[in-house]
């Protein structure tokens, strides 16, 4: 079929199909193309500029002298098959680009592993980094305004500079974590755990929970936080809540641990426990050791 020269600007074609369509020259200025797929369609000449492209595929298409300036490239799919305009270079999906500067506003990032990547002066605007683990990254003079970051891991991670206005901390691993110069208005805190690594002008919000080696934390809600590494050495954890949590590489060897609640809480070899307290048998379990089995 030819639709070659056709001006489709400002037209809405979500999830739109195009498959073996001569649209050389063709017009899409300012069109929302997101989740549409092209595959194996004559573009060559085509003019992408401004159009919306988050999530769409060009599948074995002649993208030759087409023109993309100002489009949404991020999550744009274009494969090997594809004849690539000048300026555009194959590296996958653009918001899989860990660099510094990149662009990855709103990108799906949830349960994502980014570890001691370089992201300063990244723009994350709204980015959802649920679950991720971001220890010792750079995310310095980073954007982070409205990102998820709940229970997130960011042991050791630069914030410094970083704007994390609105951005949701609940109950992320901060241990080490550096905040010193941030904008942190209407930031969400409640549940996320500090210790005396975490650098923050003055002290921790209030929501927050603080960790040590002495700290008491009778009947916390700790449920389902990353607790990786963390000194719980002479802790009271009387009737805590540690369902889900994750315990790797923790030190609990003299805490007090009555009433504590650890079904589905995960550990490794190297966690440390009182003297005679069996995790498994309160439904706590070692990941490693399952798979062996």
């Amino acid at each position: 079929m030819i639709y070659s020269e056709m001006n489709y600007s400002n037209q809405d074609l979500r999830k739109q199909i195009f498959s073996e369509v001569d649209l050389s020259a063709a017009c899409f200025r300012a069109c929302n193309l997101r989740g549409a797929f092209f595959s194996d369609c004559d573009l060559s000449n085509t003019v992408f500029t401004g159009a919306l492209l988050k999530g769409a595929r060009f599948d074995g298409c002649n993208l030759k002298n087409a023109t993309f300036e100002g489009a949404e490239l991020n999550w744009t799919e274009i494969s090997g098959e594809s004849t690539l305009p000048e300026g555009i270079e194959l590296r996958g999906p653009e918001w899989l680009r860990f660099v510094e500067g990149a662009c990855l506003i709103g990108a799906p990032l949830k349960g994502a592993f980014i570890y001691k990547e370089r992201l300063g002066g990244a723009n994350l605007l709204g980015a959802n980094l649920r679950y991720a683990c971001l220890d010792q990254t750079d995310l310095s003079d980073a954007n982070l305004t409205f990102a998820d970051l709940r229970k997130c891991s960011a042991m050791d991670v630069s914030f410094n500079r970083a704007t994390v206005v609105n951005a949701d901390f609940r109950g992320a691993n901060l241990f080490g974590a550096d905040f010193m110069g941030c904008e942190i208005g209407g930031a969400r805190w409640k549940g996320a755990v500090w210790s005396s690594t975490t650098k923050w002008e003055g002290g921790p919000p209030d929501d927050a929970i603080f960790i040590d080696s002495n700290v008491d934390l009778t009947e916390v809600n700790l449920s389902g936080v990353y607790l990786g590494g963390a000194n719980l050495k002479h802790a009271n954890l009387r009737k805590a809540d540690l369902r889900k949590a994750c315990l790797f590489r923790s030190d609990l060897s003299c805490a007090n641990l009555e009433g504590a609640r650890l079904e589905g809480a995960r550990f490794d070899r190297e966690t440390k426990f009182p003297d005679g307290y069996d995790p498994g048998a309160r439904g706590a379990f070692d990941p490693g050791k399952s798979a062996d089995q």
